[in-house]
């Protein structure tokens, strides 16, 4: 084990911190089975975002988008072609592997291309949403890690047939998703189990009024990391404009460096990241309950990485 800005670092396992992508925590085992009562408020929120639009709650993103899949009733040699905000190589298995189970996937518009899917990544959303609606095709937007996020121009969802939600990225949840879909779909199935629904609906409730808080700490977080890997020159990946929310810090890493190795090294020290696959770029958590000093140790680990690298 070693000291480093105060911090311990190359720990065993059994003292390792445990920082997620997703803002759930341990405490909020808790926080989250408590006496909580639901209100009408997650569907207020959801009937006043999406006017003229259909939403049902659902156990998370996979489902939701498993859902669209069945309503758009497509089959083994239908492609859904995906396309992304930076149009990287960078797809997660949770999209990839769900779409497999009924069809294929494509980074390009096929033949059998029968949906595109718009994939807005880590709260920094599609800018050409006008040109994609322009093809023809249904369009599911994938807010997963962008529950609160737009693009410059804030039409990311207004052209989708299908938008889906990860309640579980962006509140500090361990479960719930929501599909929010055109009335014209009317084959789309809400079969969520009862003790599911409340779960969701509790801490919905609870939850809901806080999303400004949530969108501000996240900048502020956000902001802390640019300024700590400045100090090493090290660069953030993405731009960001005023409607988006950072959902991970992305940063550029030099051409030398190991990303895989990068990545154990990272992963050991009990933050969960990853290569940014396609690019030379690496990205952390950043969500609005870690504190200056979690991403203080978060930076530390990363710097510590860096400068054996150059040893």
């Amino acid at each position: 084990m070693d000291v480093n800005n105060g911090f311990i670092l190359n720990i065993p396992n059994y003292l390792k911190p445990s920082y997620r992508i997703s803002p759930f925590q341990t405490k909020d085992l808790i926080n989250n089975r408590l006496n909580l009562l639901s209100n009408n408020h997650p569907d207020k929120y959801f009937k006043n975002t999406y006017t003229n639009k259909q939403f049902i709650y659902t156990e998370d993103g996979r489902s939701a988008l498993e859902k669209v899949i069945l309503a758009l009733n497509l089959q083994k040699k239908d492609t859904v072609t995906i396309f992304t905000t930076t149009n990287n190589l960078y797809i997660s298995s949770c999209v990839t592997q769900k779409i497999e189970k009924h069809c294929k996937w494509s980074r390009q518009i096929e033949k059998s291309t029968k949906a595109i899917l718009i994939n807005h990544e880590f709260g920094y959303c599609v800018e050409d949403m006008v040109y994609y609606r322009s093809l023809g095709y249904p369009i599911i937007e994938d807010f997963a890690h962008s529950f609160t996020a737009s693009n410059s121009t804030g039409d990311a969802g207004k052209y989708a047939d299908f938008l889906i939600f990860s309640l579980s990225k962006f509140f500090a949840m361990q479960m719930g998703g929501v599909l929010v879909y055109d009335k014209k779909y009317v084959n789309v199935k809400d079969d969520l189990k009862k003790t599911k629904r409340d779960y969701i609906l509790k801490n919905l409730s609870r939850n809901i009024h806080n999303i400004g808080d949530i969108n501000k700490k996240r900048f502020q977080n956000y902001n802390i990391y640019k300024e700590l890997f400045s100090s090493i020159e090290i660069s953030n990946a993405l731009s960001i404009n005023r409607n988006n929310v950072p959902a991970v810090f992305m940063f550029n890493v030099d051409d030398k460096v190991d990303l895989n190795t990068m990545k154990e090294y990272i992963n050991n020290h009990g933050i969960e990241s990853s290569v940014f696959y396609g690019k030379k770029s690496y990205f952390v958590p950043s969500h609005q309950n870690l504190e200056k000093g979690d991403i203080e140790y978060i930076f530390t680990v990363v710097k510590s990485f860096l400068e054996d690298h150059k040893k």
